[in-house]
């Protein structure tokens, strides 16, 4: 109950600036630069995380090939007496067909950090935020193909063909 309040009010305070943030591919560490209430970079990693699951920026699941995505969203309502509450509002939109890459990253940060963080070395510093903010899981991931992660796969391939 402590921790759903927590998330509640982490959301309240700060969520929305975090998600639009996020949506400008910003990474962990900047946007928590930027945050008027402060948030500890772990929580604010969770938030972005939760966002690409929820718009469809990063897959746990293969992609199907369909283009609909869900996006959650909440509205206030009052009821008669005037008290607040939020209720949550699930749209489905249909979107281009979307093109994923597959990621391993929280296997192999897992597996030797240190090798790791030395195979980022190659990305530029904002890259290497953008990778090392988020909680990647040990399974494999699908992030969808943006200028972000493409010029990220380039570098990592790039390296890994010299070796």
């Amino acid at each position: 109950m402590n921790k759903q309040l927590q998330t509640f009010i982490d959301d309240f305070s700060n969520g929305g600036a975090i998600r639009h943030l996020a949506d400008r591919n910003l990474s962990v560490a900047e946007i928590t630069k930027q945050l008027s209430f402060p948030m500890s970079s772990a929580k604010v990693a969770e938030i972005v995380w939760k966002h690409y699951l929820d718009i469809g920026k990063i897959r746990l699941t293969p992609p199907t090939g369909e283009n609909v995505i869900e996006k959650v969203s909440y509205v206030q309502d009052y009821d008669k007496f005037g008290i607040p509450s939020l209720r949550k509002v699930v749209t489905y939109e249909e979107t281009e067909q979307l093109e994923y890459v597959e990621c391993h990253f929280g296997k192999e940060i897992y597996q030797d950090k240190e090798a790791f963080q030395r195979k980022l070395e190659i990305l530029t510093i904002r890259e290497r935020e953008y990778i090392l903010g988020l909680p990647w899981p040990l399974e494999k991931v699908y992030h969808r193909k943006d200028d972000m992660i493409m010029g990220i796969m380039e570098k990592l391939g790039r390296q890994q063909d010299a070796q």
